[in-house]
This record gives structure tokens, C-alpha cells and sequence, in this order.
């Protein structure tokens, strides 16, 4: 199986991006989310900057401040 993750350097004052090739579908099947939900969610998640879309591609260019936002949700 291709490997779907990995981890490379960022242009952006070095932090680590995480890149995800998913696709939308996948990403759904994989959360047990309607594709509807998740792609409201991602859209959101874009809006903020937290998230950045491709042909099945996803980039976490901030994953710590991700993190942080969903930590409160998972207590």
C-alpha cells in the first residue's frame, strides 16, 4: 500500500507540514463522516488557514495550532 502520509520542511519559518493525499471521500470513509460534513468541515478548516487543498492532496501547514484547537474538543 502507497504510503498516504509524510512529513517535509516548510518555506515557511521552518515549521513541519504534514501532507495527506486523501480524497475527500476517503478522508469521509476513514472519520465515518458523511462527504457533505467533511466537506464543509475542510472548507472551514481552509478558511482559517489551518488547511490546504489539492487534487488529493492536504497540507496541515500549522499542525500545532491545530492541535491546540482540538484538544478542548477532545476533553
Amino acid at each position: 500500500m502507497p504510503e498516504q502520509r509524510n512529513r517535509a520542511p516548510s518555506s515557511r519559518d521552518g515549521e513541519e507540514r504534514i501532507r495527506l493525499r486523501l480524497s475527500q471521500p476517503e478522508l469521509a470513509t476513514m472519520v465515518g463522516a458523511a462527504e457533505t460534513t467533511v466537506h464543509k468541515a475542510l472548507r472551514e478548516l481552509r478558511d482559517e488557514r489551518l488547511l490546504e487543498t489539492g487534487y488529493r492532496s492536504t497540507v496541515l501547514p500549522d499542525l500545532g495550532r491545530l492541535t491546540e484547537l482540538a484538544e478542548p474538543a477532545a476533553q
